[in-house]
C-alpha cells in the first residue's frame, strides 16, 4: 500500500508498505492512504499538503413536499382481551394537501489533500532551464577561449556568454513567468 508522510518542513514524501501498518522513523508524521489524499495521482514533488473544501457549504433541500397527508378512515377504539383501551378511537379526517420546504445548511468538509504548488513547479522548472543553461555556458565558455586564441570574434563569444547568464534574471525577479514556459523548450539566446 502506499502511504503519504510529511515531515518536520510539511515535505511529502510516498512510502510503500509491502504488508502491515507503515513503521515511520522519527521524525516522519503519517497523513494517510495516497489513494485518499492524492486521488488525481499528482506529482508529489510539485505539490504541497492543504485543507481542501471537498463539499461546499450549501442550501441543501432537506424536504420539499407537494404531498397529500395519508387519509385517515374512521376507527373504533382498540380494546385488548381484557376490554382494556390501547388505543383511541379515530375520527374520519379527508386528505389534506400540504406543501412545505425545509433547508439545512451543511457545513462545508475540508481534508487534507495534496495539491500543486506553483513554487515547487517554478523551481522545478527553473533548475531545468539552469541545467540547459549551464551546459551551453560550458561551450560558451570554451568558444570565448578559443576566440581569445585566435584573436578574433571575442566580443560576440563574450556577448553571447553573457546573454546566456542573463537569462535566468527575469525569472529570478519574477517567477510567475516561468508558468507560462516549457522549460523543454525554452529558447536560448542563439549561438554566433
Amino acid at each position: 500500500m502506499n502511504y503519504l508522510v510529511k515531515n518536520a518542513q510539511n515535505e511529502i514524501m510516498k512510502l510503500t508498505v509491502v504488508s502491515g501498518l507503515p513503521q515511520l522513523p522519527e521524525g516522519l508524521e503519517l497523513v494517510g492512504l495516497e489513494s485518499e489524499h492524492n486521488p488525481e495521482g499528482l506529482d508529489i514533488s510539485d505539490c504541497v499538503l492543504a485543507m481542501v473544501e471537498i463539499e461546499p457549504e450549501q442550501q441543501i433541500l432537506v424536504r420539499a413536499a407537494q404531498a397529500a397527508q395519508d387519509e385517515v378512515l374512521a376507527q373504533d377504539a382498540i380494546l385488548d382481551e381484557n376490554g382494556v383501551e390501547i388505543a383511541p378511537a379515530i375520527a374520519h379526517q379527508d386528505a389534506v394537501a400540504t406543501a412545505d420546504a425545509i433547508y439545512n445548511t451543511i457545513l462545508a468538509v475540508s481534508k487534507l489533500m495534496v495539491v500543486p504548488s506553483p513554487t515547487k513547479s517554478r523551481v522545478k522548472k527553473l533548475e531545468v532551464i539552469r541545467a540547459r543553461r549551464n551546459a551551453l555556458m560550458n561551450a560558451a565558455d570554451i568558444a570565448v577561449n578559443k576566440a581569445y586564441d585566435n584573436g578574433s570574434g571575442i566580443a560576440a563569444a563574450k556577448a553571447y556568454r553573457q546573454a546566456l547568464r542573463d537569462v535566468t534574471d527575469a525569472f529570478v525577479a519574477d517567477m510567475s513567468l516561468l508558468d507560462a514556459i516549457d522549460p523543454e523548450t525554452f529558447e536560448f539566446p542563439v549561438k554566433p
